[in-house]
């Protein structure tokens, strides 16, 4: 009997493959080549170039499970039916079967394979599909059981800002008029309420939707036709596992409830029996195991994008596992201290998360063995980020109460605020006084103070939200789910959204924009019926005839000396760039013209185009020409392309499985691989890299290539990382040690050497990271690697030179240099401040009332020691301001100082040093004890002073 989700998957891929389709593995939750998507969100989108016309598919018809995310039911998680990361079964079909084979396999697939009883099946379709009406009537399904529906329900897609798109058609399932509202017009997407409840109708859900593709949405809404029709088709496994196992929701199905009993087992609690505790428990069930499948799929936390996503994730069921009682981090100096009705858990010295992930690993391992391989990565991530998270959270937890505990202050007193111009309370928390600071700022631009004072009181303003995401890691989300949790309306989302948007064009970026790029390829497109052949493999030069030329964005037949233009051949010598590679340069001739080759593009599959400069004569489309590739820097660019696949292999090997591709760029001049891994390498582990890349350097072992379908490669262990779509044919690259097994294996089809001996040699010349679990190294290969290192041996001969030491002495001879400067420099620091003591005497000091006023200018060799003097000051007076002043580098510098007395009295050396630094054309604040600033008019500092003396004389005799 089919009913658990390993049943389910198996039954339909194999149903499919009986219908002639290909089975498809799963792409990454990291979209291939798709700039207009953050995360994978249907199973169509590893297959939209071939929907496109973009490239061709490995098989007319195939069948996938892929892993979705959606990020807009991030916040609806917790109730019975949201997830962020479910699976979607689908059968697709690009332009072979249309709408009459789809329904058909759609309705054999249900009753026959499924067995779900006909009589609970109803069908929408889109308004006008009186095709799609008459199979499903053809196949058995009544007409009263077919409802129609316009574009809201039943029109799908595009899966991001532009793709494919179509009217579709869905199937639902009925779980019985009790399960419902029990109105007469209940049926597929019914939208009433149940009485008993007030939730909205549960009768039907919808099982499978069978998409009709036939259109191409473009960002500004328009569509045109596709090359051909095609099948797109989506099955939840999570609900498909809910009716076939008779469950009420998805997490008492197979594919959840072992991770929901494991955190009951964890934590105590018992599921199904408080609504508050089976909320947090489906919570953290959910974000853990996406969390999971991102970090395996290559994303890491961070301030954007995809990062940002996995970051609110994995804050949240951190958040809500504490709820749970569960301590936050095993170090016992961070766990929120809470009234709790049984002990904290935390056991084995892992985190509640980590614990937890490594369990939604074991669980999902067979379907997806990667994750495995990759769980000592996965569960480093959560560990490091659950730690990032909890040392802020504490502070940050109580920032917040504070903001909110001031709200209901205000709230209270409100009327007589608006009624009797009641100044605001003063409060001495950090949260309270910036809850203040706002308040008063909004009253301060505000016309009507009691509309200010309800609306400030019902929300976090944006300012506080961007205050405690910024300082404190808190999302906005985050921020609203606790306020709204206080009773609050939640935050000020536009104010948040102005407050990031300043921040950005402070230079701090906290987002991505994703654009598509479908418009500037349709010029190519027109070219479809020219296919092009790359023969560089093998030759660097060939003659070929000219198919198109391309000038100025349009098809023209003839160019002349001058012109710029792309070139499109029948036959090609040169490598268009692909897969982080660059593009070849050379020559393109004939005896009437000569054409230098500037670069080569591959702008739609199977279609290679070199952009070039014609030097001298004409050139018409039909005639024959020679290609000459640059033969010196292909071989420069193949060692490099060689040197990363074997660079890829080494930190696999010393850092471990988890190091995944995740961006390269292979020129003649240098390389770069960008990889996963939470930290910098140590010197130790960078030198192992290098030592073994070039050990195998120094083994010449060969080179081998490999046409093979895309599947066996995968079986035969090769790595495709990097998210590259792939055709039914590709080419594995292997370096083969012999005796000691393949050394390294890619999906590549960039150009390489044929012996790793000729790279020559491999120099890292550097390892930095590039975003939150990223890491960059760049190197040198041959000449290139050479150069460098006798550059490096010049620097040391002219070191060796200098110091008067031979070149193994250097370290030791800088050595005792650096003592001698620090020693040398200590004394110096001592009689500086053995003269600044002696030059105290000659500082003004005023008596005004009980407090002493002390101003002057000193020589000083830095704004830490001209502080350092203000601090001896002012420990030797019980009252008093102190001003001073310094010129360092050119440039003026003040300090204002005042002891905590006159503090308490209201004096704030803050509000003097802003007025006083515009007078040397300058800024600067601090805080009411202690301020500095700098400015660009040293001839003027003496003036400021006077100017400071004088306010705060002012200020004191007040007093």
């Amino acid at each position: 009997m089919i009913a658990t989700g390993d049943s389910i998957r198996e039954a339909f891929l194999s149903f499919f493959e009986g219908k002639g389709h290909m089975r498809m593995p799963s792409s990454s939750l990291i979209p291939a080549a798709d700039p207009t998507l953050l995360l994978t969100n249907a199973g169509m989108v590893q297959f939209k170039p071939y929907f496109t016309g973009e490239m061709d598919p490995p098989n007319r018809r195939m069948t996938s499970v892929q892993k979705c995310f959606r990020t807009t039911d991030i916040d609806s998680v917790g109730d019975a039916t949201h997830l962020t990361l479910f699976e979607m079964l689908g059968n697709f079909s690009v332009g072979d079967y249309f709408k009459k084979e789809a329904i058909e396999y759609g309705w054999e697939f249900v009753t026959g394979v499924l067995s779900l009883d006909a009589n609970r099946i109803w069908i929408t379709i889109f308004t006008d599909d009186e095709e799609s009406l008459g199979y499903w009537i053809n196949v058995g399904v009544p007409r009263d059981r077919i409802k129609r529906f316009g574009h809201e329900d039943n029109f799908w897609g595009p899966a991001g800002k532009e793709g494919p798109c179509g009217p579709c058609s869905e199937i639902h399932y009925d779980f019985g008029m009790e399960q419902g509202c029990l109105k007469m017009d209940c049926g597929p997407n019914c939208t009433n309420l149940i009485e008993s409840t007030g939730i909205q109708c549960t009768r039907f859900v919808e099982l499978w939707n069978l998409v009709f593709m036939e259109y191409y949405q473009d960002e500004d809404g328009s569509r045109t036709n596709l090359p051909s029709p095609n099948i797109d088709t989506g099955m939840g496994l999570e609900r498909c596992a809910v009716i076939m196992q008779q469950k009420d929701n998805i997490y008492e199905t197979d594919l959840f409830y072992p991770i929901v009993a494991r955190i009951c087992n964890l934590t105590g609690k018992t599921y199904g029996s408080d609504i508050d505790v089976d909320q947090a428990i489906r919570i953290v069930a959910e974000h853990c195991r996406s969390a999971v499948f991102l970090i395996s799929d290559g994303v890491v936390p961070s301030n954007e994008g995809r990062g940002y996503v996995l970051r609110r994730l994995i804050r949240r069921a951190v958040r809500y596992a504490n709820k749970l009682g569960v301590a936050l981090f095993t170090d016992k100096s961070l766990f929120l201290e809470q009234e709790r009705d049984f002990p904290i858990v935390g056991i084995d010295n892992n985190s509640f998360i980590v614990q937890l992930a490594s369990f939604v690993i074991e669980l999902n391992r067979n379907v997806y063995p990667d994750l495995l391989d990759r769980e000592s990565f996965v569960l480093r991530v959560l560990n490091t980020e659950e730690e990032r998270f909890v040392q802020v959270f504490d502070q940050g937890n109580g920032i917040l109460g504070e903001l909110v505990d001031y709200r209901k202050t205000i709230t209270e007193i409100q009327d007589d605020i608006v009624s009797q111009n009641r100044s605001l309370p003063g409060v001495e928390t950090a949260g309270g006084s910036m809850a203040k600071d706002e308040l008063e700022k909004q009253i301060a631009a505000s016309s009507n103070v009691e509309i200010t004072l309800g609306k400030w009181s019902s929300k976090i303003s944006g300012s506080e939200a961007f205050i405690m995401y910024d300082t404190y890691g808190f999302p906005p989300e985050l921020t609203e789910e606790i306020a709204r949790e206080n009773g609050l309306d939640g935050i000020d989302y536009p104010d948040f959204a102005n407050n990031m948007e300043n921040q950005r064009n402070k230079g701090r970026s906290a987002s991505s924009r994703f654009q598509g790029n479908f418009d500037k390829n349709r010029i190519y497109q027109q070219l479809d019926s020219i296919e092009t052949s790359f023969i560089g493999y093998e030759s660097f030069e060939s003659e070929s005839e000219v198919l198109a030329i391309i000038m100025n964005e349009k098809i023209v037949d003839n160019v002349f000396e001058g012109d710029e233009l792309e070139l499109i051949i029948k036959e090609t010598p040169f490598y268009p760039e692909m897969g982080g590679q660059q593009g070849d340069t050379g020559f393109i001739y004939n005896d009437t013209v000569s054409l230098r080759v500037v670069d080569t593009q591959t702008p739609l599959a199977g279609l290679v185009v070199q952009r070039c400069l014609v030097v001298s004569g004409n050139l018409a489309v039909g005639s024959n020409v020679k290609s000459s590739v640059d033969n010196v820097r292909r071989q420069d660019t193949a060692r490099n392309h060689s040197a990363t696949h074997m660079l890829h292999a080494a930190l696999r090997e010393v850092l471990g499985s988890h190091v995944r591709q995740q961006g390269s760029l292979v020129t003649a001049d240098r390389l770069r691989f960008d990889f996963t891994h939470l930290s910098s390498l140590t010197d130790e582990e960078l030198l192992q890299v290098q030592k073994i890349t070039n050990q195998k350097i120094r083994e010449n072992l060969p080179v081998s290539f490999e046409t093979t379908s895309y599947q066996e490669a995968i079986n035969m262990g090769a790595l495709a990382f990097f998210g590259d779509r792939y055709g039914n044919d590709v080419r594995v690259v292997s370096i083969d040690s012999g005796n000691n097994g393949i050394f390294s294996l890619e999906v590549c089809g960039g150009t390489h050497v044929r012996y790793t001996g000729d790279i020559g040699y491999c120099h890292i010349i550097s390892e930095t990271g590039i975003g939150s679990g990223i890491r960059r190294i760049e190197a040198l290969t041959g000449r290139a690697a050479e150069d460098a290192m006798l550059g490096q041996k010049r620097i040391v001969e002219a070191v060796s030179k200098r110091i008067q030491a031979a070149p193994q002495e250097i370290v030791n001879r800088l050595d005792d240099f650096v003592s001698t400067f620090q020693s040398n420099s200590k004394r110096i620091n001592e009689l500086e401040r053995q003269i600044l003591k002696n030059d105290l005497n000659t500082l003004v000091r005023t008596i005004i009332g009980e407090s002493t006023l002390i101003k002057g200018e000193l020589v000083v060799s830095s704004a830490d020691l001209l502080r350092e003097v203000g601090d001896w000051i002012k420990n030797e007076i019980d009252s008093g301001i102190i001003v001073l002043g310094a010129i360092l580098n050119n440039r003026p510098s003040l300090l204002v100082m005042a002891t905590q007395d006159l503090v308490s009295k209201g004096f704030n050396s803050g509000d003097v040093i802003k007025d006083t630094a515009r007078i040397v054309g300058g800024g600067g604040g601090g805080r009411p004890d202690i301020a500095q600033a700098g400015g660009k008019q040293p001839e003027k500092l003496n003036v400021a002073l006077d100017y400071a003396e004088q306010k705060i004389s002012l200020w004191l005799k007040t007093l």
